[in-house]
C-alpha cells in the first residue's frame, strides 16, 4: 500500500499520456479516413460531371432538371477542393436548354 501511495502521480501520469497516444493515432487513421472518402468523393463528381456535359454536349441540349443537377453536382465539387472543372460550368451555360416538349429555352 506504501508503494501505491508513492507512485500514484506517476501512474496517473503514465495512464494518461497512454490514452492521449491512444486517441492520437486513432485520429490519425480518421483523418486520413475522411481525407480518403473527400477524394474519392471528388473523383466521382467529376466522372458525373463530364459524363452529363458529353451526354448534353452530343445531343446539343440540356433539359432544365439537368442542367440543374450540374450545377449543384459542380457546388458540390467546388465546396470540395474540386478545380479542374472551372471552365465547364462556362460550356454548359452555353448549351441550350430543352423542355420535354422540344422547345428551348434561353
Amino acid at each position: 500500500m506504501n508503494f501505491i501511495m508513492e507512485y500514484w502521480v506517476e501512474f496517473l501520469f503514465t495512464t494518461l499520456i497512454g490514452f492521449i497516444t491512444y486517441l492520437f493515432r486513432k485520429l490519425k487513421v480518421y483523418y486520413k479516413m475522411v481525407q480518403d472518402v473527400k477524394l474519392s468523393t471528388i473523383n466521382l463528381l467529376y466522372i458525373e460531371i463530364t459524363s452529363k456535359y458529353k451526354k448534353g454536349k452530343s445531343d446539343g441540349y440540356f433539359t432544365i432538371y439537368e442542367k440543374e443537377c450540374l450545377r449543384m453536382l459542380f457546388h458540390e465539387y467546388i465546396n470540395l477542393g474540386g478545380n479542374q472543372l472551372v471552365d465547364f460550368m462556362e460550356e454548359i451555360d452555353r448549351i441550350p436548354i430543352q423542355d420535354s416538349k422540344g422547345g428551348y429555352f434561353l
